[in-house]
């Protein structure tokens, strides 16, 4: 029977998350924190699918009503390699921009497609069974004001076809953000 890598299973340091079902759409406005206003800025992120030349680009849209500054995504770490991004200075509210992973994988052939790392990730467990491999992954970012921002989600790798809940460019999508959680944070952030 096919299953999902849960975080239990997950060996130390993975970032794996307990399963669910995946939505086919991320909810936008999944507001955690009533703190959140409609005029602060939110960031949500799509991940398009590792099979262009370049690599794994993780798209950031800023759907909230302020600019963002400093939006950080947080370092992916797996067992077989770890994502790193560099800062964005600003996306305007309504604007996207997109950031290529950094990845340290020595079993990666090529440095910014992530979804090769999830394959690595996922053969190293051993296990054929696995049909999605969920991760957590943030970003934070914060406001004219200085008021720090965290977009929460997970990302879910599907590596086989069956498995995969939509289409990409008329292909299954291997790899979808879902789950986004937003807060306001209580402390500043450090760079």
């Amino acid at each position: 029977m096919p299953r999902r890598l849960k975080k239990r299973e997950a060996e130390p340091g993975s970032v794996a998350l307990p399963g669910e079902p995946v939505r086919k759409e991320p909810e936008p406005t999944s507001l955690v924190d009533d703190a959140l206003k409609e005029s602060d800025p939110r960031i949500c992120v799509e991940i398009v699918d590792g099979r262009r030349d370049l690599g794994t680009p993780f798209v950031l849209y800023n759907r909230g009503g302020g600019h963002a500054y400093d939006i950080q995504i947080h370092p992916i770490g797996l067992k077989e390699g770890t994502a790193t991004f560099r800062n964005i200075r600003r996306i305007s509210s309504g604007e996207r921009k997109e950031r290529l992973p950094d990845c340290d994988s020595a079993a990666s052939l090529q440095k910014h497609d992530f979804v090769a790392l999830l394959m690595y990730e996922l053969k190293s467990n051993n296990d054929s069974t696995i049909r999605e491999l969920p991760v957590h992954a943030s970003v934070t970012y914060r406001d004219s004001n200085s008021n720090w921002f965290e977009s929460a989600f997970e990302i879910v790798f599907f590596p086989f076809e069956e498995a995969a809940p939509s289409d990409w460019a008329d292909r299954p999508k291997m790899v979808e953000a879902t789950k986004f959680e937003y807060r306001r944070l209580s402390t500043p952030v450090r760079k």
